[in-house]
């Protein structure tokens, strides 16, 4: 998640976003990113959160600083396309209560005041770690 974030900032920050919720990313750079998600996923090792099994953390690192995902990442108009949907918010409040309301918004993610959640949660989701930059 932490990883898709960076890409998708990295898109409206080359597509030339001045949103202040990309400040903390704007320096980051491909390798970067490939780095921080090796290290996010040495931390769920380390505090047990994951197997080491469970996550493969070398096939995953080479995956996202591969070829492939150095284009991808050079490609340019494509921070429309990746921006969250409504559909999307009212599935993370579903598996979340209270994670896409303004009062639980720190300020990162800007999420439209209208948005009712139209999903039902089968199980909630856990938050395994926290990062920040």
């Amino acid at each position: 998640m932490i990883h898709d974030w960076i890409f998708i900032a990295h898109h409206c920050i080359v597509d030339g976003s001045t949103e202040k919720r990309f400040d903390q990313v704007r320096g980051v750079e491909f390798d970067d990113s490939a780095a921080i998600l090796g290290e996010a996923i040495k931390a769920l090792i380390a505090t047990r959160q994951v197997a080491p099994n469970d996550v493969a953390p070398s096939p995953i690192t080479a995956a996202v600083e591969s070829g492939i995902a150095k284009n991808l990442w050079d490609e340019k108009g494509a921070c429309k396309s990746l921006q969250v949907s409504a559909k999307d918010i009212a599935s993370a409040e579903a598996a979340i209560p209270g994670s896409t309301s303004k009062e639980q918004n720190l300020g990162t993610f800007q999420i439209p005041e209208t948005v009712a959640p139209a999903v039902r949660a089968v199980r909630p989701a856990k938050i395994i770690a926290r990062l920040s930059f």
